[in-house]
């Protein structure tokens, strides 16, 4: 077997014989091989198809004799899982689920068995005591469910997993934080344009740490999972924003240039996404603390790593060999200038970096009064 990629998953059948699955089966075309260990000796009965790039991470026997499987795939921001159901030969394969990132973390164990709304799902997640993660419990109930365990809807449906309506409020209740996260975001996009105070600052600089308000507000009234979904909203809305960017050619001294360069929207959707994460993690960390440490703390180290990634990423010259004309059209901002205009002479970004930070510290410290009457009165509302 594969480093790392050894038995991942035990069921055990009605017979009481032991199945075993590893993570990996070697090859991408190659199914994952089902070890069964009955009346004291090893064999391997078939195999589960293997499709895409999902690895297998938990399986069980269900009540109905068949066996349930748990896959994961590890995309780079996110999990994407997947349940799927055999016959113990293999073969009748059905998807039963399949979540979108950044629906539910790494699942990991799966459990299936019958009561009175019909085949219930359990699935698992370990955060391993990390600050970034969380131990999550999900559990789907598949309203097709009949006797014989087959699916009763049409050929080709898939099954049901979870009430519709209960899905519809999950995505209703937080629409305001998505509608909130996204106008900052283009709002800012849009005001980083003008300039002011000698060019050391923009409009932008002023509405987006509001972007650290929102997610706040969604940690604590609805938890990490909704803020995690505003936060891919926002980043989404940023990304859109950037691309648009960089189709608008403005005119300079006998040249054009986009009106966002390359490097910038690099550096802003990277600050953006970690900066948030961070602050999400943070901000869990200190749930339990006095209501005013949580977004603060959160926010001013999402804050400061935001506006480091961002302004080395776009600017710093230790960037300058990933290409030369992302290195050109930031050039003026590596020029060597008074600190502030006042102190020793450094890169003209080191002063917009240190100008920007000031501002998101301030607003920071404001956004405490609104963070305290808007949680109140969602809360108010939520009982």
């Amino acid at each position: 077997m594969q480093t790392n990629s050894s038995l991942e998953a035990l069921a055990i059948g009605p017979d009481g014989a032991l199945y075993a699955m590893p993570e990996r089966s070697g090859l991408a075309m190659r199914p994952f091989p089902v070890y069964r260990l009955q009346n004291g000796v090893w064999d391997q009965p078939f195999g589960i198809p293997r499709s895409g790039p999902y690895l297998l991470s938990g399986a069980d026997i269900g009540p109905d004799g068949r066996l349930y499987v748990l896959k994961r795939d590890f995309i780079g921001v996110g999990f994407r899982n997947r349940a799927q159901r055999f016959d113990l030969d293999g073969t009748s394969e059905e998807i039963l689920l399949e979540t979108r990132v950044p629906t539910h973390e790494n699942l990991e164990g799966i459990s299936a068995r019958q009561d009175g709304q019909g085949l219930r799902m359990t699935l698992i997640y370990d955060g391993n005591f990390r600050t970034f993660q969380r131990t999550e419990f999900v559990e789907y109930w598949l309203t097709d469910y009949v006797a014989d365990g087959r699916s009763s809807c049409p050929q080709g449906w898939g099954p049901s997993a979870a009430p519709l309506s209960k899905r519809i409020n999950q995505m209703t209740r937080i629409l305001p934080g998505v509608i909130a996260m996204a106008t900052i975001v283009v709002a800012s996009n849009i005001l980083v344009q003008f300039l002011i105070l000698d060019g050391f600052l923009t409009w932008g600089a002023f509405t987006y740490p509001l972007a650290f308000l929102v997610t706040d507000v969604m940690n604590r009234v609805y938890g990490v999972s909704a803020a995690r979904k505003v936060v891919f909203a926002g980043l989404i809305s940023g990304i859109i924003c950037s691309l648009i960017g960089s189709q608008i050619m403005l005119q300079g001294d006998g040249y054009e240039y986009p009106a966002v360069a390359l490097r910038i929207a690099i550096g802003s959707a990277s600050a953006f996404l970690v900066a948030q994460l961070l602050d999400i993690a943070a901000f869990n960390r200190l749930r339990k603390a006095v209501w005013w440490k949580a977004p603060l703390a959160s926010t001013l180290i999402g804050s400061f790593v935001d506006t480091t990634i961002f302004f080395s990423i776009a600017f710093s010259s230790f960037f300058n060999g990933l290409s030369a004309n992302s290195a050109e059209e930031v050039m003026w901002a590596q020029d060597a200038v008074p600190f502030l205009s006042i102190g020793p002479m450094v890169p003209l970004w080191v002063s917009l970096a240190v100008a920007d930070w000031g501002v998101k510290i301030t607003i920071a410290l404001f956004a405490l009064i609104p963070f305290r009457i808007i949680v109140g009165q969602m809360q108010e509302n939520a009982k």
